[in-house]
C-alpha cells in the first residue's frame, strides 16, 4: 500500500460526467503516439486525473485495466514535478504497442513535455 506524498486518493480522481465533459470541451488538448491528453488549470489544491480507455481500443479487459493502472501509476509518481494544479483527462485511441514494457510511460512523458506540464 502506498502512503504519504505518493499516493492516489480519491481527491486526486476526477469522478464526474461533468469533468469530463468539461475538459473535453474546453481543455486544451494535445495528441501523440495514440494518446490524447485533456487539460486545464485546476482551481483545487490538487492536481486531479481522469482516464478514458474504450472497448473498442483494448478488447480485453485485462488489458483496459492494465492500461488504467499504468496511467495512474505515472500520474502518481509525477505529479509533483507538475508546473501547476492542473485537471487531466487521459483517452487512449490506439493500442499499438502501448502496454509493450515501458512505452505508455515514455509517450506519456513525452506528451506532457510537449504541453510544458513536466
Amino acid at each position: 500500500m502506498t502512503v504519504g506524498n505518493d499516493s492516489f486518493p480519491k481527491t486526486s480522481r476526477l469522478k464526474l460526467a461533468s469533468d469530463f465533459r468539461g475538459l473535453l470541451k474546453n481543455g486544451k488538448s494535445s495528441r501523440q503516439n495514440g494518446i490524447a491528453v485533456y487539460f486545464k488549470e485546476s482551481d483545487q489544491k490538487k492536481s486531479r486525473l481522469g482516464i478514458i480507455v474504450s472497448k473498442r481500443i483494448l478488447k480485453r479487459a485485462v488489458d483496459r485495466n492494465r492500461a488504467k493502472r499504468l496511467i495512474r501509476e505515472f500520474f502518481r509518481r509525477e505529479k509533483n514535478h507538475f508546473n501547476s494544479n492542473f485537471d487531466f483527462l487521459i483517452r487512449l485511441y490506439q493500442s499499438d504497442n502501448l502496454l509493450e514494457s515501458n512505452n505508455l510511460h515514455k509517450y506519456l512523458k513525452a506528451l506532457l513535455h510537449t504541453v510544458k506540464i513536466l
